[in-house]
């Protein structure tokens, strides 16, 4: 029992390191459900403010929360400050702001698109978890 213990720790520790994280569908569930919860705990803006830290509660390597509002503009996002405040476009061109604005549901649904990922910086296809929540789409993805 020792030596599983023993070797557990390492791996867990080589993934610390190599950026192992959770970026599964059920990973992007969980981490938008946890946003909602904690917008209606603590206030859109708090939230808001909690989603763009990089190394907060709400960023696990490649997953992330974002948040558009109903235009379809970034409001919120860690890996891509950039973006906020602007319409928020697909890497090859396509409104996708307004996309999640309209598509989303509060029930929760899958939409894909061209998107960078943060830690390759190459364009690739990301499918995202996105739930229409008051005013706002919270959203997370997976790099597929």
């Amino acid at each position: 029992m020792k030596q599983f213990t023993t070797c557990l720790m390492a791996v867990l520790l080589l993934c610390s390191f190599a950026g192992c994280t959770t970026e599964t569908e059920g990973g992007a569930k969980a981490i938008v459900a946890k946003a909602i919860t904690y917008a209606d705990a603590n206030g859109a803006e708090a939230a808001f403010t909690a989603i763009n830290d990089p190394k907060g509660d709400f960023v696990r390597g490649d997953l992330y929360v974002f948040v558009v509002d109903v235009d379809g503009n970034y409001v919120a996002g860690a890996p891509f400050a950039e973006k906020r405040g602007k319409e928020m476009v697909s890497e090859d061109g396509k409104p996708i702001g307004r996309e999640l604005a309209t598509t989303a549901t509060t029930e929760g649904t899958w939409i894909s698109y061209q998107w960078k990922q943060p830690s390759t910086g190459t364009v690739t296809n990301k499918k995202s978890w996105v739930v229409r929540h008051a005013n706002h789409v919270f959203g997370a993805g997976i790099y597929e």
